[in-house]
């Protein structure tokens, strides 16, 4: 048991580090090829990305594993379960993004804004990923999420490179290469999740999920604000 604790927990821990470790090596890349103005709006870009993620979510992959658990919970209740959150995570963002479209593009005075956009789709990509990492954290497979994000880092990372030193897109090829490896991988995410079971709307669930994944965002939004 100790034995499967620690190879779970370095197989965990490692495949983020390495992949955070990727994205501190792009550091230099930034600096080197960004100006002031564009390495000052990559940062605020970069706070808005990660509100826009927890907005978008909506508390579902966290409602999604703790509803997984219930004592009364069968393999059946637990595959609609997934069902039923990847679902909502196909249609809540876009719920979401719509009306904040033009309320974010109008209130955000960015000399870069007309990468608000591509930033803000985002927000549809990432839900998927984070309910992936639900479910391969529930069936406890180590490996494949460490491979994931592994692969998601390295693309991504590779992706920025071309588009910033290679091709000279500056700013505007960052946030592109960071949307398309999002929808990529969320892609992958999704294709993941169909193998356990399809998105599928089923009654009754909507709102157990949001009951319990709606009251979590100002928590979300507290740990945003401090970040």
């Amino acid at each position: 048991m100790s034995r499967t604790l620690v190879r779970d927990s370095l197989i965990y821990s490692g495949g983020i580090l390495l992949a955070r470790m990727l994205g501190f090596l792009l550091i230099p890349l930034y600096t080197r090829y960004l100006n002031t103005a564009e390495y000052g709006a990559l940062a605020l870009l970069t706070l808005l990305i990660q509100g826009i993620n927890y907005l978008c979510l909506m508390g579902i992959n966290t409602a999604t594993t703790r509803l997984y658990f219930l004592p009364t919970a069968d393999d059946a209740y637990q595959r609609k379960l997934f069902s039923h959150a990847s679902l909502l995570l196909l249609v809540v963002p876009a719920v979401v993004l719509i009306p904040a479209v033009p309320i974010i593009g109008a209130v955000i005075n960015l000399p870069f804004r007309s990468l608000v956009l591509p930033v803000l789709l985002m927000g549809l990509f990432t839900p998927m990923i984070q309910l992936m990492n639900s479910l391969l954290t529930i069936q406890h497979r180590p490996l494949p999420y460490a491979a994931f994000h592994l692969s998601y880092f390295f693309f991504q990372s590779v992706a920025i490179i071309v588009a910033v030193a290679s091709l000279g897109l500056g700013l505007v090829g960052q946030v592109l290469a960071q949307a398309t490896t999002s929808a990529l991988f969320a892609g992958v995410a999704l294709m993941i999740i169909m193998r356990y079971t399809p998105p599928k709307y089923v009654r009754g669930l909507t709102r157990p999920l949001l009951m319990f994944g709606i009251p979590m965002l100002p928590s979300f939004l507290c740990v945003w604000v401090d970040a």
